[in-house]
């Protein structure tokens, strides 16, 4: 007996709800046995340790850096990346990543297996969410929607907002407005580097590490609404900041010893997320691909504070 081609398109799309019904539940995470329908394609899972030879996209390890950051910075502790174990994507030009990955911490031993993701909002340029980094098993608060929209806020810069401009040279001798990194520092805030990859590759997604050998940061200036905080240094924790970097770095035809320069702002917002944004090219009123993008990603956010299963942790 065949079947009328609206019972077809009904039978499809309860397989396409049902499919992503399951992917919420899982959060993106875990998605072994989770097939997409037939003739569409869901998330692409990706395992790293399958001994394939499938080539990570060196984003992915720097993305599983970031959200580590993201821990870091809300639970006061040290963990570093130890090896990928896993991630989901979208075969889109920008995509959430759902990485479960492995990690240590030096100072008190503990390894742990995490999951974090990471949206990308924008072609092309740094501007990425981290709103998932926890251990593996564990439970993070539902954010409020109210903080949700937000955080929003966050990624709608323009060209005429201040954000986007270097400062002259006498500017940053204000000490009132800017805190000069100094050199030991910079060797104990390896995420200022890992900002600094992150626009890079942004823009070109064939960067490897090995591309990235030779960069070297020649200074840092940090600039915070709190003018007032003490000691100085304890800008570089600010929960909302902007990095003005200069650096070398000899690609895209650029020599070695062309200063270039770099500026990165970053939020940690009410909700918890990070959210990463390179604002040195001056952000137009787009109302094109970029908008669309930005506006579907945040959509979905919005709509999974209805859906508690959106956000449930898998044990």
């Amino acid at each position: 007996m065949t079947t009328s081609w609206f019972e077809d398109a009904q039978a499809f799309l309860r397989g396409q709800n049902e499919y992503w019904r399951q992917v919420n539940e899982s959060e993106g995470f875990d998605l072994e046995g989770i097939l997409a329908p037939p003739g569409t394609t869901g998330l692409m899972i990706h395992n790293c340790k399958d001994g394939f030879g499938f080539r990570v996209d060196y984003r992915v390890d720097l993305y599983a850096k970031l959200g580590l950051h993201r821990y870091n910075m809300l639970k006061g502790t040290n963990f570093q990346l130890d090896e990928l174990i896993k991630f989901n994507m979208l075969m889109n030009m920008v995509s959430a990543y759902h990485i479960t990955l492995v990690a240590s911490d030096p100072a008190s031993g503990s390894v742990l297996t995490f999951q974090v993701k990471v949206e990308e909002h924008m072609v092309n340029r740094l501007n990425v969410t981290v709103s998932i980094a926890r251990p593996k098993g564990t439970i993070e608060p539902l954010p409020l929607l109210d903080d949700l929209k937000a955080d929003r806020a966050h990624h709608e810069l323009h060209d005429d907002d201040g954000l986007s401009q270097w400062p002259s040279e006498d500017a940053f001798n204000d000490t009132k407005r800017f805190y000069m990194v100094e050199e030991s520092e910079l060797q104990d805030t390896d995420w200022i580097r890992l900002y600094l990859e992150l626009v890079l590759c942004s823009k070109d997604r064939r960067l490897r590490a090995s591309d990235l050998s030779m960069l070297k940061i020649v200074k840092v200036a940090v600039e915070t609404s709190d003018e007032d905080v003490e000691p100085p240094n304890e800008r570089l924790n600010a929960k909302t900041a902007s990095f003005y970097i200069t650096f070398h770095l000899a690609i895209w035809g650029i020599r070695e010893d062309v200063e270039r320069r770099a500026i990165v702002r970053r939020v940690l917002s009410r909700t918890g997320n990070l959210i990463l944004l390179d604002t040195l090219t001056p952000f137009k009123k787009d109302t094109g691909l970029n908008k669309r993008i930005m506006e579907a990603s945040m959509a979905d956010r919005l709509a999974a504070t209805t859906n508690p299963s959106m956000f449930r942790s898998r044990r």
